[in-house]
């Protein structure tokens, strides 16, 4: 009897996956929706390798975060114009070219020409679509408010974009120039000062204690450099094959978030990403657990979902969102202070999002701010460098021409 691999949502509206034995394909659907569950993919198991690495895979399109924003925003538009979504998705996957947008819209509408709900049609597709996103999906349909649901995916996507190509615009030239200054320095070391060696050793002069630390330090670069970098790109394999490991992140991940400098950053953007979440999951009529649960995922760093998971335990053991919030040290506190007046004027979500609103300002702020100093820090530094080392072989310049005169 033939084996069938399957991957179908729960009465939890969980995605599971397993394999069963059946006499065709619609006995395997069959005995899959007797169970309580929605099929999303049944399929014979072969055993052709790469036909079951791929199904492994799942689905092999993964939007982009640009490419999941344009897609948002442009079902948002749609369907608020009167467009069902089986259309908007239609016009989505019409395109010239065969863009990555247009694969996941026609997977998606091929969901839901099988019976899927446009939630349930997201929920097969987790890398592209965050679990938060569906839950905020499934409520807008149930509640009748689609368009407005994917319009507000749409700008939190947006938002979050705005703040990360902040960032990335901010370091393009702190890297740059730190690029171009470590090239020029391993260039006065390795090639510029090893060709006054002879001219010093000629000399028979004792050379400055400057000058004869900046010629050792261009030996050991000469005849150590390629040893060097070996031990680097060594311990940057280890270091990030230890990060691999869930005790060490968790560690670094802490140590991070208490950071002086960049610490507060990140605190403002973690909070910002998850306040964002949970507000427009309570304003979309998600329950609180729910929503936390959901919630607990949105941050990258360990530390935060840690917070996270506390605040989610003492709210299902009765205490209030804010104290919760309150007492989490990492965790600004315009959101325990917002998620306050929420609960006096009974608009929890509406403040969260205007908390995150507020932290992911403040974040790009800091950025501005703290890139406005790192790049004339950086070509301080440089000048410093480049200015020490030229007074060093102009003092031994000028101790052989005493000599000689």
């Amino acid at each position: 009897m033939p084996r069938y691999n399957f991957r179908a949502i729960d009465s939890n509206a969980a995605i599971v996956h397993g394999t069963l034995e059946a006499g065709s394909r619609d006995d395997a659907v069959r005995t899959i929706v007797a169970k309580g569950q929605r099929p999303l993919r049944v399929e014979e198991q072969t055993s052709d390798l790469w036909t079951e690495l791929t199904r492994q895979r799942g689905t092999p399109t993964r939007l982009a975060d640009k490419s999941m924003l344009l897609l948002m925003r442009k079902l948002a538009t749609l369907t608020s114009a009167g467009v069902s979504i089986e259309d908007a998705l239609t016009i989505s996957s019409k395109e010239r070219r065969k863009s990555a947008i247009a694969v996941v819209c026609q997977e998606l509408l091929a969901r839901l020409h099988d019976g899927l709900s446009l939630a349930d049609a997201l929920a097969a597709d987790r890398k592209s679509f965050p679990e938060q996103y569906v839950a905020m999906v499934r409520a807008g349909e149930q509640g009748g408010t689609l368009p407005q649901i994917l319009t507000r995916i749409a700008d939190m996507l947006e938002r979050s974009l705005e703040t990360r190509q902040a960032v990335q615009s901010a370091m393009i030239y702190p890297a740059i120039l730190a690029v171009t200054s470590t090239i020029a320095m391993a260039t006065i070391f390795l090639f510029v000062l090893p060709s006054f060696e002879p001219m010093f050793a000629q000399s028979n002069v004792e050379l400055p204690l400057l000058t004869a630390i900046v010629m050792s330090i261009s030996r050991f670069f000469s005849q150590y450099g390629l040893w060097l970098l070996l031990i680097i790109a060594l311990a940057a394999f280890l270091i990030a094959q230890m990060h691999q490991i869930e005790q060490i992140r968790a560690k670094w991940d802490a140590s991070v978030a208490r950071a002086p400098a960049i610490g507060p950053f990140l605190q403002r953007s973690g909070y910002g990403r998850a306040s964002a979440v949970l507000g427009a999951l309570l304003v979309n009529g998600v329950s609180l657990d729910r929503a936390m649960k959901l919630t607990v995922s949105v941050p990258d760093n360990r530390a935060f979902r840690s917070s996270l998971e506390k605040i989610q335990r003492e709210v299902v053991d009765g205490k209030r969102l804010s104290d919760a919030f309150e007492a989490q040290t990492l965790c600004p506190d315009i959101v325990s202070q917002l998620i306050r007046a929420g609960e006096h004027t009974g608009e929890i979500g509406k403040m969260l999002i205007k908390a995150s609103e507020a932290l992911e300002q403040d974040a790009r702020n800091s950025v501005d701010r703290s890139m406005s100093i790192l790049t004339p820090a950086l070509t301080l530094v440089l000048g410093g460098f480049v200015g020490v080392i030229v007074f060093s072989v102009l003092l031994a310049v000028l101790s052989i021409n005493d000599l000689a005169f």
